[in-house]
């Protein structure tokens, strides 16, 4: 059942994700979105694909990426590069 529910949560917030067009919402959707398919996704392990849980130094926000590089989604004119990985799967 669990599994179940946070898979709708996660087709929610993606939904709810692309409605809006203002982008400080946009983030905080972001942001919980990343950390609910974190919290599924470290369940079952990604066949042939390595996953990076990366955060935002200035603002301890946290995304979810298929590469080891930094490409921060919250600040990513002045900071893109701004960020650290936090785990991998």
């Amino acid at each position: 059942m669990q599994t179940t529910t946070s898979r709708r949560e996660i087709i929610e917030l993606a939904t709810a994700l692309t409605a809006t067009k203002n982008i400080n919402k946009q983030r905080k959707i972001f942001e919980t979105l990343s950390v609910k398919y974190w919290d599924q996704v470290s369940k079952f392990k990604p066949a042939d694909e390595t996953l990076y849980l990366q955060v935002c130094p200035m603002t301890g926000a946290v995304w979810t990426s298929d590469s080891k590089e930094i490409k921060n989604p919250y600040y990513p004119k002045n900071m893109l590069t701004c960020g650290e990985v936090k785990a991998s799967l």
